[in-house]
């Protein structure tokens, strides 16, 4: 008799908690869409793109916050979208590790390319970031999803 009552009991809780994860996925899309909506999420959030010129350099966007490594320095931050490719980046902050001058320099290139940032669009798998005069600082590719 006990072994049916828990039983009975358990029921219920097990439909309860399936209609709690339906109520926790609405309340993500939510959180989401008002992400968007303030400009801290969108067509950037959740990708991560790799330096050419670079094995270590890389940039991951995700809901407002941006990070990486510039080749030998992790770094963190924030950015925002907006219309048209509008990107704000920054500010950043990172490590302070000492690799090789060659390793330093196209690192602190890559950071200033990132900061330096007013738009972005992106073809294919290459995303390019301009300056506020349409000059090109960076080119990028999509990192391979793992």
């Amino acid at each position: 008799r006990r072994a049916a009552r828990r039983v009975h009991r358990a029921v219920p809780h097990a439909v309860r908690a399936e209609g709690a994860g339906e109520a926790l996925e609405g309340i993500a899309d939510t959180a989401q869409n008002a992400l968007a909506a303030a400009g801290l999420a969108g067509p950037l959030a959740g990708t991560r793109w790799v330096s050419p010129d670079s094995d270590a350099a890389f940039v991951a966007f995700d809901a407002g916050t941006v990070s990486g490594n510039g080749g030998c320095n992790d770094f963190t931050g924030s950015y925002e979208t907006g219309e048209d490719g509008a990107l704000t980046v920054g500010p950043l902050a990172s490590t302070r590790k000492a690799c090789e001058a060659e390793i330093m320099t196209a690192e602190t290139a890559f950071l200033a390319a990132l900061g330096s940032a007013s738009a972005y669009s992106v073809e294919g798998d290459t995303m390019t970031l301009t300056d506020a005069s349409g000059s090109q600082l960076i080119a990028l590719s999509r990192a391979a999803q793992n």
